[in-house]
């Protein structure tokens, strides 16, 4: 049935859980991805950070005219950039990262104020201009690195719903792309809940330092490892390669960290075999 629908936001979360055909081994568990790309900017953090401004309006801390600032990646500020835009909200937002000048566009077609990064040694002063900006009259600083009302909505939210698609059963094993940790340890923390026999795994690049070289607690505060079974390093060129064998073999289009997740659900599922579930996080690129 097709729906009537007042604004975008109601878009958000329920994304189906898919089950891949043609990317596992044919003795391996099913795999099942979350289709967060259907979100409207392609990405699951449209949830988390949809749930930290209504945090902040129950709170009172957000009304008409706001000014929302933040320091954030491209994917953050994207998605804060739409919600903003859909709430009537401005935007103050600095990079934390340098990105291409089509999606710089892409950003202030949004109609924000977009301060690009040019040099990534300057992170720190970009930072420091968003801690100016935020205490301006009507203006707000936002944290989606640190503030748990990122994480808590996909314990409320995304892990039920991949419980509900299972048939009121959660998976063997949930595989996931680290990030912030907000939607890792959220999902995580639902699934272990409903079932303690539930395997949570952390992917990672091998490019990246090893979450197991990193300080977690300052570095990714919203990140619970205590979840973790198992942390899988994976070669960014193997990524890449099943990046583009999921258009070619699912007609699915995926972000690069997705790509990762997915490549590490697939080698979850070749170790348990058939007979169980593997479900991990599809965004779109």
């Amino acid at each position: 049935m097709v729906e009537k629908l007042d604004n975008l936001l109601l878009t958000i979360g329920e994304t189906p859980l898919i089950k891949l055909q043609r990317s596992v081994p044919y003795q391996a568990a099913d795999v099942y991805v979350k289709l967060e790309r259907q979100n409207p900017t392609g990405h699951i953090k449209d949830r988390s950070l949809l749930n930290l401004l209504e945090v902040y309006e129950e709170k009172g801390d957000l009304a008409s005219g706001t000014t929302l600032v933040v320091c954030a990646d491209f994917v953050t500020i994207r998605s804060l950039a739409c919600l903003a835009a859909i709430k009537g909200y401005d935007g103050d937002f600095f990079l934390n990262e340098v990105v291409s000048e089509a999606d710089l566009k892409a950003l202030r077609e949004y109609g924000m104020t977009i301060h690009p990064l040019s040099d990534p040694d300057k992170v720190t002063e970009q930072r420091q201009a968003a801690i100016e900006s935020g205490q301006k009259e009507e203006a707000v600083l936002l944290h989606p690195d640190s503030d748990y009302a990122c994480s808590v909505v996909h314990q409320l939210t995304t892990g039920p719903e991949i419980i509900e698609a299972l048939g009121g059963k959660a998976p063997n094993a949930f595989v996931s792309a680290v990030s912030t940790g907000a939607s890792l340890s959220g999902i995580g923390r639902a699934l272990k809940e409903a079932s303690e026999k539930t395997a949570i795994y952390a992917v990672e690049a091998s490019s990246q330092s090893s979450l197991n070289d990193l300080d977690t607690a300052s570095d990714f505060p919203l990140l619970d490892t205590s979840l973790f079974a198992e942390i899988i390093r994976v070669q960014n060129g193997r990524a890449y390669q099943e990046q583009e064998w999921l258009k070619v073999n699912e007609g699915l289009e995926v972000d690069f960290q997705s790509a990762l997740a997915i490549t590490g659900a697939i080698a979850v599922a070749e170790r348990l075999g058939r007979g169980h579930k593997v479900v991990t996080i599809a965004n779109g690129r």
